[in-house]
């Protein structure tokens, strides 16, 4: 059995068979904070989530407009994740494909470069009406938002995850 498939068994609901965004983050949460605790990353170390000189340059070096944009992207991103994880899981195709489409441009747009490769590919799953991947992209990308934060907290800028109003459940 692969480990998405016992992943998404485990975050099941007891009434139901549906996930909701917040219980995968906190469970995607859970796991990496017990997977990086004397263990290397899972990604190389230079691989950073955030290209950094893009972000830098959309807010022209600006300190203040800086620390604005990554609160408003998080916020908007994680607001946007919540509606992607509902469509998905009503089987919207045409919604599914519009939020990944506009999630992965405001992504790159910013530099947050982690999360565009699995939004694009969720796009284009939903575009062509093929779900068998919906849900391992879903996850992928809700595990990329995570890295994201935490790399923006490193930084000193915005908040982790876990640690925003919407997220409480997750501690």
């Amino acid at each position: 059995m692969s480990n998405t498939s016992q992943t998404t068994r485990s975050l099941r609901r007891p009434q139901g068979n549906r996930l909701d965004f917040q219980s995968v983050l906190a469970t995607q949460l859970h796991m990496l904070s017990r997977y990086a605790v004397g263990r290397a990353t899972a990604r190389p170390p230079d691989e950073e989530p955030v290209d950094m000189a893009r972000l830098l340059e959309m807010v022209s070096d600006d300190p203040v407009e800086l620390r604005e944009v990554v609160n408003m992207y998080l916020e908007e991103s994680e607001k946007g994740m919540g509606e992607l994880w509902a469509s998905v899981q009503a089987g919207d195709w045409d919604q599914t494909e519009r939020l990944a489409h506009r999630l992965a441009g405001t992504a790159a747009t910013c530099g947050m470069i982690a999360e565009v490769t699995p939004l694009h590919e969720l796009e284009v799953v939903a575009k062509a009406g093929r779900w068998s991947k919906n849900q391992a992209l879903l996850l992928d990308a809700a595990r990329q938002h995570v890295r994201i934060a935490a790399c923006l907290k490193g930084y000193g800028l915005g908040r982790s995850v876990a640690a925003s109003g919407a997220w409480e459940a997750m501690s």
